[in-house]
């Protein structure tokens, strides 16, 4: 596993919770149904590491998961994802309760994406959870 900065770490996310149009027309299954099975963010993020290897369809189910499991995992608790149509795969494990800072949500996590070759990244990044549900970096 490689251990990258925080920097790289927050760019990494940004990038595989970015939106794209491709997610849209090609979606695929994220199975987010709750432990131990598998944002808004800013429009141009830099893609870095190995989520710059990931598929639009693989950053959707990333976005999907990193949102429902800081919304709804206990602290502690991992929670992944998997595109059987690439292989690619993740976990997202929230590092501490949600805690009310300056009017919004914001939790602690660490990330893992795994691509189908096996290699494997490890980031550490913190979000917070705006009004209409999503969360992004803080």
């Amino acid at each position: 596993m490689t251990a990258i900065s925080r920097r790289h770490a927050i760019s990494s996310l940004l990038a595989a919770t970015a939106l794209s149009a491709a997610a849209i027309l090609a979606p695929a299954h994220a199975d987010t149904s709750g432990p131990d099975t598998p944002g808004k963010t800013p429009s141009t993020p830099r893609t870095s590491g190995l989520k710059a290897q990931l598929t639009p369809a693989d950053r959707e189910m990333n976005r999907k998961c990193i949102n429902k499991t800081l919304s709804e995992a206990p602290t502690g608790k991992t929670w992944n994802w998997k595109n059987p149509k690439t292989g690619n795969s993740g976990t997202v494990t929230p590092t501490s309760p949600p805690k009310r800072e300056a009017g919004e949500t914001c939790r602690t996590f660490d990330e893992t994406v795994t691509l189908k070759d096996g290699r494997s990244e490890k980031v550490s990044g913190r979000a917070c959870k705006k009004p209409d549900g999503s969360w992004s970096l803080a």
